[in-house]
């Protein structure tokens, strides 16, 4: 019997794939190793099932995109969570995430948790107003009693494959928990020496949730990204409304003459947080031979 399904979790060449309702352990065809083609979690694929219920992995169907950190395919867009504080927010981390999803043409929202440490709600406010203007979707979201802001990141999930990204600590594994109703994954502590969170997840699966499919991703403890610097310009959204305007046409919004964005941020109508991150990202890309780190 040959059915489709999508790889929903792998670890050590054992694969999992949902198809038809049930879920199958299948192996990997060895066609795929001499092609040094390696399934991945969100990977659509045609599977033989065998007499002992088990399945083999016969055909990859091509994949809409591949990401690297997290290893997952087809994606179709990122929630990008921050943290209000324990750990201290890090935009110029969630910066270059941003980036990341937009060089793989992901949607984007960003999710600011842990909303119940923000007495006023000042920096919340701060963050999501840099980002709105930006042309973001934000969210916010707590998971301490009662629970808040999980419906409306829910209303992004259904239909799609999304990954929920971000660094250490920020409480992506206890949002997957909120959204599923149950302790599907370990929550960390936060290390009082860094004030970084311990690493909890140590694999890629995708659970089903109100007509989706969630990843939670291990932390990113490295990550490097190969970007040109107009690529970087160009994934700026906010920058669009604006860079026409420019009295270069391959204006980088630098140190050029009569820049439309630079003027945009003299008026506040750009994020100068974010603008200023911009050029630290720019100056990176030049010092790394066109490597964004983190």
């Amino acid at each position: 019997m040959i059915l489709e399904g999508i790889i929903i979790k792998g670890v050590g060449g054992l694969y999992k794939v949902a198809a038809t309702g049930n879920i199958y352990d299948c192996k990997a065809r060895g066609k795929f190793r001499k092609l040094h083609i390696i399934p991945m979690v969100g990977d659509r694929v045609r599977i033989r099932v065998l007499d002992d219920g088990t399945g083999i992995i016969d055909e990859i169907m091509p994949r809409r995109n591949a990401l690297t950190r997290p290893p997952v395919a087809n994606v179709d867009q990122m929630i990008a969570v921050i943290a209000v504080a324990q750990p201290e927010p890090n935009l110029l981390q969630l910066d270059k995430l941003i980036l990341a999803a937009e060089k793989q043409q992901l949607d984007i929202v960003i999710c600011i948790n842990k909303i119940d440490l923000d007495d006023g709600m000042v920096q919340c406010k701060a963050i999501s107003k840099a980002y709105e203007m930006a042309g973001y979707n934000v969210v916010y979201t707590s998971v301490a009693e009662p629970l808040c802001g999980i419906e409306d990141v829910k209303r992004f999930l259904r239909g799609r494959i999304t990954v929920i990204a971000g660094q250490s600590g920020v409480g992506k594994s206890s949002i997957i928990n909120a959204i599923c109703g149950q302790n599907r994954m370990a929550v960390g502590e936060i290390s009082a020496k860094a004030g970084l969170g311990k690493h909890t997840t140590r694999h890629v699966e995708l659970l089903a949730v109100d007509g989706g499919m969630i990843a939670d991703t291990p932390g990113f403890s490295a990550f490097e990204l190969r970007l040109t610097k107009y690529e970087v310009a160009a994934f700026y959204r906010e920058f669009s409304l604006y860079a026409a305007e420019c009295y270069f046409s391959d204006c980088l919004h630098l140190k050029e003459p009569n820049c439309a964005v630079r003027q945009a941020v003299e008026q506040g109508l750009i994020d100068r947080g974010r603008y200023e991150r911009y050029v630290y990202i720019q100056d990176e890309l030049e010092q790394e031979k066109g490597f964004v780190r983190w």
